[in-house]
């Protein structure tokens, strides 16, 4: 499971063999070993080769889903080796006898027409030939290919069960047979290659070697995982807040905006550009969520930071809240244009548009952010609904591949988040969960409100050199053009990202009550406040926009400054069993004056989620800001 990496010499020069680190969701290493080749084919040549059950091909999804990557630009590596061993033991193997199964655990394959060699395991000299024919048939056509190694496990699935219970005839055969070593150095003996004493010094040597290798592993083997773990970042520490001129923002808008000769684009394009345009000839601009997240990109790529966005509908973004890939509206000229891609940059910038998958595609985007940590790699989900796609990848490698194997990853998931009346399967990122999964520093969850604070999140992310997977709650609302999200375009300029803000807009000491909340809900508490009188001075409005690692100084230094504030709340739109409020509690409960408790504020326990009525939405909206300002 721990992987490993070794420098092999050979009559064509050196080669370096890589094993992926990996869980027991054993299939689930296949788009990873696809981005970690990808990444590294950025820099060197580099193949893929997964190694495969032959029960897990035929059954597991992931398995379909990383085929369906091999020839689909931004995810193809030139082919991929496939090797089956297929023992014929795996519980769901179809069974060549049963005629409503498939024949054999490679039919899957059809699906990208990948060849598939079949040989006999026994026979270790026609799997090099078959190894030999599979690299060429990669190299000359840069296509999948499959070997299925046919052979048998001489002690069955697991080490406690007895095999020849459910497979009385091949059991008791392969329990008389000799092992693959012993046959072939026999039939080298018989063909005069060489001689039995000198097979058997080999064979002798080899088990020696091996026996001495576990003896090393054993004893490095405490020192080697605190290493592991304790690792420093490789790449130097270096500061993420932004000290910009306006002007650079303005040449950087300049070459984004430079159109080629007979390009036409969309109508919603142009004023985009025109947008672009003012927010830099303008100090008292306000700017959005878009004009953020693409500066804070040029920001990168024009200091040497490669970019990869990727995901459904991502060079657009679902709610047109990215606009990184722009179509020309006439026949004429080039069919697209990538703003990004028009600065003067030695790093990349790639936006690739996935098919509709969660599972592969993030075990893709993982394996690549782990082989190049130090560029930015993003993963957005279509709606944050459906990170649960990919759960495997989230449990088993982002939030503990670190703790497990070393393995540093900056990887950042971008879900859209929130309840705007559209029901329980487009409202819900599952925060709770999320959070439910950090410990020991292993991930970053942040939920930013305006968009200087993602501008500033996006920079310390790939800046900052303590590497850490990132979960952003995206705020849908606020990425549609809701312009209390806006902000000016100075802020964007200096400073960097605050895990806390504070409410400047109150006189600390009038405050009786403190609400505190994160992300999008904010800017609705801030208008009910302005509406109701009795409110708008003494209700403060604090928000938290890093859940974790939880900004407990910031908070209990802001805290201090309301010394009136008799009551404590903690607000949020989600149920009271799927938002923040769980994690938050125990991080909050200390910081609460002697006699006071922190209350919180929310929808209802709910297993399915939020309403799919806007009407009954606004209501239970409304019902739950009057609570969080009023009580």
């Amino acid at each position: 499971h721990l992987g490993a990496r070794r420098l092999v010499h050979t009559e064509h020069g050196p080669v370096t063999l890589q094993l992926a680190p990996n869980p027991s969701h054993l299939q689930s290493i296949h788009p990873v070993v696809l981005g970690m080749t990808y990444a590294a084919q950025k820099q060197c040549r580099a193949a893929a080769l997964v190694l495969h059950g032959d029960a897990a091909f035929a059954g597991q999804g992931v398995v379909m889903e990383a085929l369906m990557l091999s020839q689909r630009s931004g995810y193809a590596v030139g082919g991929c080796i496939h090797v089956i061993l297929n023992n014929q033991l795996g519980f769901t193997t179809p069974n060549p006898m049963d005629a409503a199964a498939s024949r054999y655990c490679t039919d899957v394959a059809r699906c990208i027409d990948a060849p598939v060699l079949r040989v006999n395991a026994e026979a270790p000299e026609q799997l090099a030939r078959a190894a030999a024919l599979a690299f060429a048939y990669r190299a000359r056509f840069g296509a999948d290919v499959l070997i299925d190694l046919i052979g048998y496990r001489r002690l069955g699935h697991a080490e406690q069960e007895e095999p020849a219970l459910s497979s009385p005839g091949l059991y008791p055969m392969a329990a008389r047979r000799p092992p693959v070593a012993t046959l072939l150095g026999e039939a080298m003996v018989a063909d005069g290659l060489c001689s039995a004493s000198e097979m058997a010094e080999h064979l002798d040597s080899r088990r020696a070697a091996v026996d001495h290798g576990l003896l090393l592993s054993a004893q490095a083997g405490a020192a080697a995982a605190h290493r592991r773990v304790t690792a420093q970042p490789q790449r130097p520490a270096d500061s993420h807040a932004a000290t910009f001129e306006l002007d650079t923002l303005g040449a950087w808008v300049s070459d984004m905006t430079r159109l080629p000769r007979g390009f036409q684009p969309h109508p919603v394009i142009a004023r985009l550009v025109d947008q672009w345009r003012r927010s830099v000839a303008d100090t008292a601009a306000r700017v959005n969520w878009c004009f953020a997240e693409n500066m804070a990109y040029a920001s990168l790529l024009t200091r040497g930071i490669a970019v990869r966005v990727s995901g459904m509908d991502v060079e657009r973004g679902t709610f047109l809240h990215r606009q990184a890939v722009w179509h020309n509206q006439t026949p004429t000229g080039p069919d697209k244009f990538v703003p990004l891609r028009q600065l003067s940059s030695a790093a990349g910038f790639e936006v690739v548009n996935s098919p509709l998958s969660e599972e592969a595609v993030l075990g893709f985007e993982y394996g690549h952010s782990v082989q190049r940590p130090d560029d930015l790699t993003i993963w957005e989900a279509q709606y944050g609904d459906f990170v649960n796609g990919a759960q495997v990848f989230i449990d088993q490698y982002i939030a503990s591949g670190e703790e497990k194997w070393g393995q540093r990853s900056a990887l950042v998931l971008l879900l859209p988040h929130g309840h705007e009346g559209v029901g329980p399967e487009h409202s819900n990122a599952f925060l709770g969960r999320f959070l439910q999964l950090c410990g020991a520093g292993n991930l970053r969850v942040a939920y930013p409100s305006t968009a200087a604070q993602w501008f500033h999140l996006l920079r310390r992310q790939a800046l900052d050199p303590v590497r850490k997977p990132l979960i952003v709650m995206s705020p849908k609302a606020v990425m549609q053009q809701d312009a209390d999200s806006h902000s000016p375009v100075q802020a964007l300029l200096q400073g960097g990202f605050e895990p806390l803000l504070d409410d400047r807009g109150v006189a600390a000491d009038a405050v009786e009550r403190v609400v505190l909340c994160s992300g999008k809900l904010h800017h609705e508490l801030a208008r009910a406040r302005a509406a109701d009188p009795q409110a708008a001075s003494r209700v403060a409005l604090l928000r938290i926009e890093q859940l974790y690692p939880f900004p407990a100084a910031e908070l209990a230094a802001t805290l201090s400054r309301y010394r009136r504030a008799e009551t404590l709340v903690w607000a949020q739109e989600e149920a009271l069993n799927q938002g923040a409020w769980h994690h938050v509690r125990d991080e909050l409960a200390p910081l609460a004056p002697p006699g006071r408790a922190w209350q919180p504020v929310a929808r209802a326990v709910t297993a399915s989620g939020a309403t799919a009525s806007v009407t009954l939405h606004r209501r239970q909206q409304a019902e739950l800001l009057s609570r969080a300002l009023n009580g």
